[in-house]
């Protein structure tokens, strides 16, 4: 019985480990239909190191690829590209403020939401389609150790998982998550 306790408890701490420093992870995507024609996207992430700190981005655009804001995809059906209505994104968390970049001390982790509200034209309300959330670039800046920012950004294999689940305008009005 001490045998199993004592291996269980190894066993617990080296699964444990790899979180203790893992940067990054998403640990959250929702979409929501708030009226007929506005859905709200939210993808939650954490960033977060015991020997580097970050500067993450405040700003998300539609299809960007700059240096320091975050850019995402709406897509059509779940796949396709779109540029339909008029998006508007912020990034929220309560990490502090700096040059207008939230920091991420070395040793801390902090959550960010993309905060992404979507507006279809009058007549594409009346339509069924589906539309999801893809974020398509996740730009950062990690400590070195003299102090100076490097500019970083995800890969795509590690924004696979930073997309939220397609929500159709012909659902009731509600919220479904992924």
């Amino acid at each position: 019985m001490k045998k199993n306790i004592i291996s269980g408890f190894f066993a617990l701490v080296l699964c444990a480990l790899p979180f203790a420093s893992h940067a990054y992870t998403t640990t959250s995507q929702t979409a929501l239909r708030l009226s007929d024609n506005m859905l709200m996207f939210l993808v939650t992430y954490q960033f977060g190191h015991d020997k580097f700190a970050y500067e993450m981005p405040v700003l998300a655009k539609r299809g960007s690829e700059a240096g320091n804001v975050i850019g995402y995809d709406i897509l059509s059906d779940g796949k396709l590209r779109t540029n339909i209505g008029d998006a508007v994104s912020v990034v929220l968390s309560d990490a502090p403020l700096k040059n207008g970049m939230y920091q991420v001390a070395k040793g801390e982790s902090k959550e960010f939401t993309l905060v992404t509200f979507l507006t279809l034209p009058k007549e594409r309300s009346a339509s069924s389609t589906d539309y999801a959330l893809a974020v398509s670039s996740l730009p950062f800046k990690l400590a070195k150790e003299d102090g100076a920012y490097q500019a970083n950004k995800l890969n795509a294999s590690e924004l696979a998982p930073y997309a939220t689940a397609v929500i159709s305008t012909d659902q009731k009005i509600g919220i479904t998550t992924k």
